[in-house]
């Protein structure tokens, strides 16, 4: 059995939930992310996750919040909107408390899980799962629709097609699997981890800096412009009720930006996890 098989399964019976069939859903994008991650770890970071964790590999690790919703939500009624931000696009002036009411959305579930992380004395079965969640929410609010919302579940109730093809997929699953899968031409994750994080190397720096809440209005951004901006017959507060077929320029727009949004994910879970563990300098 795969360490990191072994270390998600002790992390979860610590929370006191059962193992079960892994489903998978997004799992490429979710394995780049760690990928990358696991790659950018500092020496002091890895020595603090071998403690917390032991063997572990956060590309595997990356992909357990949602592989256990069901049973995390038995735990915690409000996890499945840890996963998001459901700000209204057309409606960006919308306080916090209005799209994150009682903190129950995915900018406000890192800062509390990143406070955890960082906090020496809590729990190791606690720090644990801090590590599980950051490393998957940190990953999500990097695709558009964790970041926004029409009206329409996070793009969830709009169906789509893609060119030259029959069957139709919702918008978020086709942001969250299809437009990966183009993304990768045939390459493993690991392939694409190595690749691309040689092409956007000279990135990194500017891509460490900002927060969970400047990340994520990256997002919201890119959702307003592109996500749905470009859609044909787009319009504010209203999701189509029809079939929407998306162009080859949409699909094409959005498999050229998958790379980057994948490697800026991977780097900033990397960053989040450096700075929480990294212990602070002793008072003089």
């Amino acid at each position: 059995m795969r360490h990191a098989v072994r270390i998600v399964g002790w992390v979860l019976c610590a929370a006191g939930v059962v193992p079960v069939q892994a489903l998978g859903f997004g799992a490429d994008g979710h394995r780049i992310t760690g990928y990358i991650a696991e790659a950018e770890l500092s020496a002091q970071a890895r020595l603090e996750l071998e403690a917390i964790l032991g063997p572990h590999d956060l590309a595997d690790l990356a992909l357990a919040a949602d592989e256990r919703r069901a049973e995390f939500q038995e735990r915690w009624p409000d996890s499945p909107r840890w996963h998001y931000d459901d700000r209204l696009v057309c409606h960006p002036d919308l306080s916090v408390a209005e799209y994150c009411p009682g903190g129950a959305c995915a900018s406000a579930a890192i800062g509390r899980f990143r406070a955890i992380l960082a906090d020496r004395t809590a729990p190791r079965e606690e720090r644990a799962m801090a590590v599980l969640f950051l490393v998957h929410i940190l990953g999500d609010i990097h695709q558009p629709l964790h970041a926004a919302d029409n009206n329409d579940r996070g793009g969830n109730a709009v169906r789509v097609v893609l060119p030259g093809e029959q069957g139709t997929r919702s918008l978020h699953a086709a942001w969250d699997v299809d437009f990966v899968r183009l993304a990768l031409k045939g390459r493993s994750p690991k392939e694409a981890e190595q690749a691309w994080r040689r092409r956007y190397a000279g990135d990194f720096a500017r891509w460490r800096s900002g927060s969970q809440d400047t990340w994520m209005q990256e997002s919201f951004a890119l959702a307003t412009k592109v996500t749905y901006g470009e859609l044909p017959d787009w319009n504010c507060d209203t999701p189509p009720h029809e079939v929407v077929r998306l162009s080859a320029q949409y699909v094409e727009h959005v498999v050229a930006l998958m790379p980057a949004q994948l490697a800026k994910a991977g780097i900033r879970i990397a960053t989040v996890l450096n700075e929480a563990l990294t212990p602070p300098p002793p008072r003089p």
